[in-house]
């Protein structure tokens, strides 16, 4: 049998699956779920029924062990169109309810059907949930925009939550087991798209073992990954918009360097750099970047300490003076006196003093050029 569970438009704090009684007595019109919740702005618990011909229902109650049938006034069910239901139930009746209760249905022959209910204060808030057998659909959403202009809107599903546990308060929820099931497939020109002012997509991996996030073309398999660690697999290489690999460094109170300064070790701390000033300086160790296509390195230091990126391979802009002659296209380039900049390096130029080599020219005073990083 086909089940179909599903609730929306209810700020939900309570919400578990209903087992369905399938022996209905002849006439009675179909109900295919029921879902207990509760309306957390009215702090009134509430069912809803979903199936078909609803309207010719004449009467619910509830049926509590060992107390006799509880009738819900009529006035406390709401028909939403002939397939949903929506049935506020009396406080004094929730208070005797809480647990495993069945819901009685009627028709105007006073043939009934019962469903097992469970009211819980605990369960997850849902805003939607949707559950099928093989061959069904547990939740689906159709709308046909084709003939809508520039910026119109449409949307199948939507699912809201409300709240601030985030285990607890879900838009939409999707769960499967089994290693090739699905909770959630997207299908389409865009086939999943997350929008927020907070976190567009979220992954959580519950397991010790597994993949955050698995990425595969259609007759192609698996072209990335990202596993358990936060280690990316790409079969195709990665590429960035940068142009150099940088290390987050530590600098010595007071500098503050900008991108295109070339930065020296600091002789005074551990892990720690600071503008150059010093011509040829055998501590030289990178130019802070502009733009890095990869940043290493988590810097945990004290609060508020100074940082740069340091480029340490690639191309990267750098400010660059006559100080040493003029600069041509592929001279080698060292720490010049002029804090932050390099020169053109000596004939001999010692070892460990060698920046990279310049790709462009600063014929006279200075200018910011691209620099191949080379350090030797």
């Amino acid at each position: 049998m086909r089940r179909l569970l599903a609730v929306s438009a209810l700020l939900v704090t309570a919400a578990v699956c209903v087992t369905l009684d399938t022996s209905r007595a002849a006439g009675v019109p179909a109900i295919h779920a029921v879902i207990p919740t509760r309306d957390a702005v009215a702090s009134q618990h509430v069912l809803v029924v979903l199936g078909k011909s609803l309207k010719r229902f004449a009467s619910f109650a509830v049926r509590i062990p060992d107390v006799p049938d509880v009738e819900i006034p009529r006035e406390s069910v709401t028909a939403i169109g002939g397939a949903t239901l929506v049935i506020r139930v009396p406080e004094d009746l929730a208070s005797l309810a809480l647990g495993s209760v069945l819901l009685v249905a009627r028709n105007r022959a006073g043939l009934e059907t019962t469903f097992p209910v469970t009211f819980t204060e605990a369960a997850p808030r849902i805003g939607l949930f949707g559950e099928g057998e093989i061959q069904g659909t547990g939740v689906f959403g159709s709308v046909d925009a084709s003939s809508g202009g520039a910026g119109s809107s449409a949307t199948g599903v939507l699912g809201t939550a409300t709240g601030s546990d985030l285990a607890n308060v879900r838009g939409v929820r999707g769960v499967a087991s089994g290693a090739l099931a699905v909770g959630v497939l997207g299908e389409g020109n865009t086939g999943v798209q997350g929008k927020s002012t907070v976190t567009a997509l979220r992954a959580t991996l519950t397991a010790e073992t597994g993949d955050l996030a698995v990425f595969e073309v259609a007759g192609l398999g698996v072209m990335a990954r990202i596993d358990q660690d936060g280690v990316g697999y790409f079969d195709g290489g990665v590429q960035s918009s940068g142009a150099d690999f940088a290390e987050t460094v530590a600098l010595r109170e007071g500098d503050a360097p900008e991108p295109g300064d070339v930065l020296v070790i600091d002789a005074d701390g551990d892990r720690r750099f600071r503008l150059s000033s010093r011509a040829s300086s055998p501590a030289v160790a990178g130019v802070v970047s502009t733009r890095p296509a990869l940043v290493g390195g988590v810097l945990r230091g004290a609060d508020g300490a100074a940082t740069a990126r340091l480029a340490i391979v690639g191309i990267v802009p750098t400010k660059v003076c006559d100080e040493g002659g003029p600069v041509r296209r592929g001279d080698l380039l060292v720490s010049a006196t002029r804090p932050g900049h390099a020169m053109r390096a000596p004939e001999q130029a010692a070892p460990g003093t060698v920046l990279g080599k310049a790709l462009g020219d600063v014929p006279e005073g200075a200018a910011t050029i691209e620099v191949l990083l080379q350090a030797r």
